[in-house]
C-alpha cells in the first residue's frame, strides 16, 4: 500500500460525548476515548463526534488568517528541522555535490520563509492586541454614552461620574479637578420655593 496525506476543512466545537449523543440522536457507546471531545460537521453536512485527543491530533484551528499562519509556520519549521537534520547525516554526505548544494539552498530558502512568517505572526498578534484594546475602549465609551442618555451636559470634558447631593442631577468631576453638574431631563425639574 502507498502512504496518503489528506486535508479537509471541517466545522467543530468542543462537546462532551453525552451531550453529542443528544445532538446526534444516537449512541456513542462504541466511540473510543473519554467524555471530552468535539462535535464535527463535515462539508457534506454529516455530523459526528470525535474524542478530544484524536481530534486535536488531526485538526488545528484555522478560523483566522493568524491561525492559518501559525499552522503554516509550524509545518514549514518542522520540515526545515528535518531537512537540517538530514544534512548532518552520512546519507547526505554520500550525495553528489550538486544535490547537496540544492538541498542546502532549499533549506536556506525555507528557513528565510519561516523567519518571515514568524515576523508576520508577531506583527499580527500585536495588531490583534491593539484592535482588542481599541474595541475595549470603544465599548467603555459606549457604556458611558448609554449611561448619559437623557442627561444634558452643560460643559464638555473628560470626566468621572460621582454621586451628588442634588437628587435630579449628577456631579461630573473633570480631568482638571473641576466639576460640572448635569441635569437628568428624564425627570421633571425640582420646583423652587418663592424664597429661593
Amino acid at each position: 500500500m502507498k502512504k496518503y496525506i489528506g486535508t479537509k476543512t471541517i466545522m467543530a466545537m468542543p462537546m462532551a460525548k453525552s451531550e453529542a449523543e443528544k445532538v446526534l440522536n444516537r449512541s456513542l457507546a462504541d466511540a473510543k476515548g473519554g467524555e471530552d471531545g468535539y462535535l464535527v460537521k463535515y462539508p457534506d453536512g454529516y455530523k459526528s463526534w470525535s474524542p478530544k485527543e484524536t481530534f486535536e491530533e488531526a485538526y488545528k484551528v484555522a478560523d483566522t488568517y493568524l491561525d492559518r499562519m501559525r499552522i503554516e509556520y509550524a509545518d514549514v519549521k518542522d520540515r526545515v528541522l528535518k531537512l537540517y537534520t538530514f544534512q548532518m547525516s552520512e546519507e547526505f554526505r554520500a550525495l553528489p555535490k550538486e544535490k547537496q548544494a540544492k538541498l542546502q539552498a532549499q533549506c536556506g530558502a525555507m528557513s528565510a520563509y519561516v523567519e518571515i512568517l514568524g515576523q508576520r505572526i508577531d506583527e499580527a498578534k500585536m495588531e490583534q492586541k491593539q484592535l482588542e484594546a481599541a474595541q475595549a475602549v470603544a465599548a467603555d465609551a459606549q457604556k458611558m454614552r448609554e449611561s448619559l442618555v437623557g442627561l444634558t451636559i452643560v460643559e464638555s470634558g473628560i470626566c468621572d461620574i460621582s454621586s451628588s447631593e442634588l437628587t435630579d442631577s449628577k456631579k461630573l468631576i473633570l480631568a482638571d479637578g473641576s466639576h460640572i453638574f448635569v441635569k437628568d431631563m428624564r425627570q421633571p425639574p425640582l420646583k423652587l420655593s418663592n424664597h429661593e
